[in-house]
């Protein structure tokens, strides 16, 4: 298991492949949820369900101690006010991580941490 600190780099190095969702609007693909992107992910039913996710498949387990978020600018702006994130090893068993705040609005880069380190492969958002 490895630690790797500037998840950032760690995420926009990964193939399209590793990013899922449970469904996404058209022209708003998982992938493109990266730090400082032109682009950014979007849910096909936004706000409307939350019960929606994007997920990343980090390769191999990892050591995750938190995460960085920001909104896009796009079409007047979007961002999450709170989150849900969820962490597994095997994509079988899921393990709560919380609810955190979010973003206050489109360009802040909203840095948080776990409440403790974590082994996991994937990550769901």
């Amino acid at each position: 298991m490895e630690n790797i600190a500037g998840g950032n780099v760690l995420v926009r190095n990964l193939a399209k492949v590793r990013f899922s969702a449970s469904d996404t609007h058209q022209h708003y693909a998982p992938h493109d949820a990266i730090l400082n992107g032109e682009k950014c992910w979007c849910p096909k039913e936004n706000q409307k369900n939350k019960n929606q996710w994007l997920q990343i498949d980090m390769g191999r387990v990892l050591t995750v101690q938190g995460f960085e978020m920001q909104g896009h600018p796009s079409h007047g702006g979007h961002w999450c006010k709170k989150i849900r994130v969820t962490t597994s090893i095997d994509e079988k068993k899921w393990d709560e991580e919380g609810a955190f705040p979010g973003n206050q609005g489109p360009n802040d880069i909203k840095n948080n941490k776990l409440k403790k380190e974590k082994f996991a492969r994937y990550i769901r958002f």
